[in-house]
């Protein structure tokens, strides 16, 4: 064993150079590093900006972009990558704001899926800088689809379609006391009927069933308006999702200053009655459940619930947000509290991957 171990060359040659030296090749080393990252990053925008393209390409044969996560050229990044993609996502792709943000929506995934903390606390005026370039919703987005509607056979096949969908219903009950009332169907809604009521819905059903198959109808649709729907749906989604996952990853830094920057931009868009209201409070709420409350101290806490009760009063009633009615007020009640109260969360996990 002696004799083997003075032959066996070491793994590591024993060196004299001086320190200036060595310093000289760590040097030549991280640039190495880092030139093979940007290029790595150069390739992947590339394709980034080639989607980005097909966001507004409404042909029915064109299939979306990707708006899955990770972008097939971004899976191999890892947390080394999380500040080259940070300084990249500040400077302009396309000119186009709603392209540059479906890229940014891509890249912010290397930040969410491997960022520290202590990695946001280190870019946190480059996410800053995102956040003041936050896109706006994308105002009368969705066009018409206008519908023909036909029958078989005709005028008898309407008067049948009709007579069905009176009769399918009729087992139907609301049960329960605002705001807990529930929807239910028969048979589950015969232990709230009288036995006559039964045998009266039972009767109907049972007309419904011979119905079936005795008619048909036949809608025929504006292909090309449900297609462009369908994509700026997903593009939509895809940008709403960045500007909540910057608000989520601004809340890891722990630093007032951001804390203050979030109040801000929730009060601007709630003044405005936009949607983004409802998207950035539910981002806080994620944020908070996953324990990233715990970065601040408590005099920060409780000036953020004062700001954002603030906000809600001043916004507070229903109001349409894309088609449902909601009251800011009461969606960010719960959260109100939590901030200041560390009592009533024990936030956990860290910061979601996914």
């Amino acid at each position: 064993i002696a004799a083997a171990q003075a032959q066996q060359k070491p793994a590591i040659a024993p060196t004299n150079r001086p320190d200036a030296d060595r310093l000289k090749q760590d040097r030549l080393y991280n640039a190495d590093l880092s030139r093979k990252r940007q290029a790595a990053l150069t390739e992947a925008v590339e394709r980034l900006v080639a989607d980005s393209a097909r966001t507004q390409n409404f042909k029915l044969d064109d299939p979306l972009p990707p708006v899955g996560r990770p972008h097939p050229s971004l899976s191999r990044f890892k947390a080394d990558m999380v500040g080259d993609v940070l300084a990249r996502m500040v400077k302009p792709f396309t000119g186009d704001l709603y392209r540059d943000s479906y890229i940014r929506f891509h890249l912010l995934w290397v930040v969410k899926a491997h960022a520290s903390p202590a990695q946001l606390r280190e870019h946190a005026g480059r996410l800053v800088q995102l956040v003041d370039g936050m896109p706006q919703e994308i105002s009368g987005k969705y066009r018409d689809v206008k519908e023909r509607i036909t029958f078989k056979p005709p005028g008898e096949g309407e008067k049948r379609y009709r007579r069905h969908r009176e009769l399918i219903y009729a087992g139907d009950m609301t049960v329960g006391v605002p705001p807990f009332e529930r929807k239910i169907h028969a048979p589950e809604s015969f232990e709230y009927m009288s036995s006559n009521r039964i045998a009266e819905v039972k009767a109907k059903l049972a007309e419904a069933k011979r119905l079936e198959g005795t008619f048909e109808r036949i809608v025929t649709s504006d292909l090309k308006a449900r297609a462009y729907n369908n994509r700026v749906w997903h593009i939509d989604s895809a940008i709403r999702s960045y500007r909540g996952e910057l608000l989520y990853l601004i809340m890891w830094t722990g630093d007032p200053k951001m804390a203050d920057r979030i109040m801000k931009a929730i009060d601007r868009h709630a003044r405005k009655r936009s949607i983004i209201t409802l998207d950035l409070i539910k981002y806080f709420y994620l944020a908070a459940f996953d324990g990233a409350l715990q970065e601040y101290d408590a005099d920060v806490r409780f000036r953020m619930s004062k700001q954002l009760k603030a906000t809600v009063r001043a916004v507070e009633g229903w109001r349409e947000y894309e088609g449902i009615y909601r009251n800011v007020a009461d969606y960010a009640f719960h959260l109100i509290y939590m901030i200041q109260d560390d009592t009533l969360y024990h936030g956990e996990g860290g910061i979601k991957r996914d």
